[in-house]
């Protein structure tokens, strides 16, 4: 068309006729790129999507030691930037490879059959391009990664920071915590400036050997027409397909660094889903309640012995004391009876069963447990009482809530039940929250109650209270209670009470037997009521 214009030899039908084809051409491009971003951008997003669910899924389902040893900030990080730039790279690098791989064909086809010999000279610049972009990939992938781990310790800060907020403003920390974020803040800032630097020099480059190229074309090309050899519409339409090799030249670019920081980011991943999980092919365990711990023995993953040589039974609807000083091992057991922490086989049963050979929600299950720190979830308080029994009607709920003896903080609320909570329940005391927690296991409704120290916020006269309460509701449901607790007051009165130190049962024995005993049950007992102002024992 451009040769028949310099000769001033087509006519308008026939010029028409090449503008007409060149519309239909952009219009088919158009729909057709429309239709099939609009498919991959949408699978892109579905996978984000099935990623975030699979991180969680396996974040929930991690085993105890694998979880306890993953920082939070981690979990923040992978889902908040890593699972993007794998979507990043499934959607615009896709787009940018097919881009890069179609449209450079196709111009390169069309330049070799107007001239092999001019063809040969505009594609000079690329191969250096090529290599340039292969020397700088593992820059990439490496300093990208190296970004991504600075952001997991910012994010952590982050979380940590904002968790201790009260402690912070207690101590007159805020300034020292600011210095110490500002370090992180400044890693992260330089580990990006540092990959930065490599993702920004493709774009620059891509730019100057697309300009290079069609330099040389533009030397070579016009020598070719000034010689008689080229025509001036072959040169134009050369000009035309190299202009069409710049974007593939900037999608190729493009491409690499997307595909390397989704590289980098699924291993991340890959991490995380590949790590351990809590067994899910064992049967479910069916058995009553009957509960019993013969020759425990127990150390931490360091090393560190935790419990050694424990014996208990504790027979259903029957109530389980345990004291003794901090760091005796109290908690641990609990949490070994709920396989929250792994028990060595054979050493704990349920109804003659072990409780290793068994599922851990089965396992769980058989347990209403209420932890030192109870944490509440920041919806209303119904809500967080529904997660130990979704099915419950009001009546259940208003029933938990009066053994927890909540009843008269509630009538305070505005909103009742429906009253919101602030993150963790921070809108509440801390005696409410334990409370709050006490009437969610409650609720539950499970053969045998874990209290760890869950009391040891209120005053005496409202765990008495609850005390009598809950001794009715054993009564009436054969429910068993293990008490852990540093008040000895909460344990006056049950069947048996275990004293521990140093992982070891330094004496048993009911709360009269003990004292008539003497030794460190005795001992904690006087501290306690001399404390109170009470009368010592001699």
């Amino acid at each position: 068309m451009i040769d028949k214009l310099e000769t001033r030899s087509i006519q308008a039908p026939e010029l028409y006729q090449w503008g007409g084809l060149l519309l239909l051409l952009t219009a088919v491009a158009y729909i057709s790129k429309q239709i099939w971003r609009h498919l991959i951008l949408g699978a892109a997003r579905d996978i984000e999507f099935n990623l975030r669910r699979q991180l969680l899924e396996k974040t929930l389902s991690l085993s105890m030691t694998t979880a306890k040893n993953t920082e939070n900030g981690k979990f923040m990080a992978l889902a908040s930037n890593d699972i993007p730039a794998v979507g990043q790279a499934l959607a615009f690098g896709v787009i940018a490879f097919f881009d890069s791989i179609f449209i450079t064909s196709v111009a390169f086809v069309l330049m070799y059959g107007l001239s092999p010999q001019l063809t040969g000279y505009a594609l000079i610049p690329f191969p250096i391009l090529a290599g340039l972009m292969i020397m700088s990939l593992r820059a990439i992938y490496r300093r990208y990664d190296a970004s991504q781990q600075s952001l997991e310790d910012l994010t952590e800060k982050t979380r940590e920071s904002l968790s201790g907020i009260r402690t912070l403003r207690a101590y007159v920390q805020s300034k020292g915590d600011i210095q110490a974020f500002d370090k992180k803040n400044h890693s992260y800032r330089q580990a990006m400036l540092d990959y930065v630097k490599i993702d920004a020099t493709f774009a620059p480059l891509i730019m100057l050997f697309a300009g290079a190229s069609s330099g040389v074309l533009l030397y070579f090309g016009g020598g070719l027409v000034i010689e008689g050899a080229l025509s001036v519409g072959t040169l134009a339409a050369f000009v035309g397909y190299l202009g069409l090799l710049t974007w593939p030249m900037i999608a190729a670019g493009w491409m690499l660094v997307l595909l390397q920081r989704g590289s980098a980011s699924i291993a991340r991943l890959d991490k995380i889903l590949a790590s351990e999980s809590e067994r899910t092919d064992q049967k479910p365990l069916q058995a009553d309640p009957v509960l019993e711990i013969k020759q425990l023995n127990y150390a931490y993953p360091d090393g560190t012995v935790a419990l050694k040589d424990i014996s208990i039974s504790l027979p259903g609807g029957r109530t389980l004391g345990i004291v003794g000083p901090v760091g005796s091992g109290k908690t641990t057991l609990l949490k070994l009876l709920q396989r929250l922490e792994e028990a060595p086989a054979g050493s704990i049963f349920l109804g003659g069963k072990d409780i290793t050979q068994h599922s851990t929600e089965s396992i769980r299950n058989r347990f209403a447990y209420v932890s030192q720190e109870p944490f509440l979830f920041s919806e209303t308080i119904t809500n967080n009482l529904l997660m130990a029994n979704p099915s419950a009607e009001k009546g259940q709920l208003e029933e938990a809530v009066r053994l927890a003896a909540l009843s008269e903080d509630l009538n305070q609320f505005p909103d009742g039940l429906d009253t919101m909570l602030g993150e963790r329940g921070i809108s509440l005391s801390g005696g409410q929250r334990q409370r709050t927690a006490l009437a969610r296991a409650l609720l539950k409704d499970s053969p045998i109650l874990l209290l760890d120290d869950t009391l040891s916020a209120v005053d005496t006269v409202t765990e008495n209270q609850i005390l009598d309460h809950l001794k009715a509701q054993q009564r009436e449901r054969g429910q068993s209670a293990i008490i852990v607790t540093h008040r000895l007051s909460a344990v006056l009165e049950a069947d048996e009470i275990i004293v521990l130190e140093n992982g070891r049962i330094a004496d048993r024995g009911t709360h009269r037997e003990l004292l008539n005993r003497g030794g460190l049950y005795r001992d904690l007992y006087n501290r306690q009521a001399e404390e109170e102002g009470e009368e010592t024992l001699v």
